[in-house]
């Protein structure tokens, strides 16, 4: 029954790390643009999204940026930004500013899908070595 549920939880890690896996902003086309940020909200954690608004084709946008880490240098309303940006699958608009002060919140989302993974490979090793012990 141990062995089961290790094995259970160890899919389940995986699932996990691919669907982390997902949220990568590179399967998007990305598309350059200058922005001037509107606002900046920050989380619980005291990560940072902005808001900005830029023009595309003559026609106002805003988009809501990634979290940015809240040990890195923070913008401020009205500060202009070079940015990327693309359209989700749902139509929204999400920005990453190119500034290399700023640390993304996705970086650790990749770390956390790797050290997932790791984690499934160790307990498939300890569900193969309790399955050994009950064979012997």
């Amino acid at each position: 029954m141990k062995i089961i549920a290790i094995l259970i939880l160890a899919v389940v890690f995986i699932i996990l790390a691919w669907i982390i896996g997902q949220t990568d902003d590179d399967k998007y086309d990305m598309i350059e643009a200058s922005a001037t940020i509107d606002r900046v909200v920050y989380s619980d954690t005291g990560n940072a999204m902005y808001y900005v608004t830029f023009l595309e084709n003559g026609k106002t946008i805003t988009g809501q940026s990634i979290y940015y880490s809240s040990s890195t240098k923070a913008l401020n309303g009205g500060d202009d930004v070079a940015i990327n940006y693309f359209y989700t699958k749902g139509g929204n608009v999400r920005v990453i500013i190119l500034d290399n002060t700023l640390k993304p919140c996705m970086n650790s989302l990749k770390s956390l899908s790797r050290v997932l993974l790791y984690i499934s490979v160790i307990l498939f090793i300890v569900a193969g070595y309790l399955f050994a012990g009950r064979i012997a």
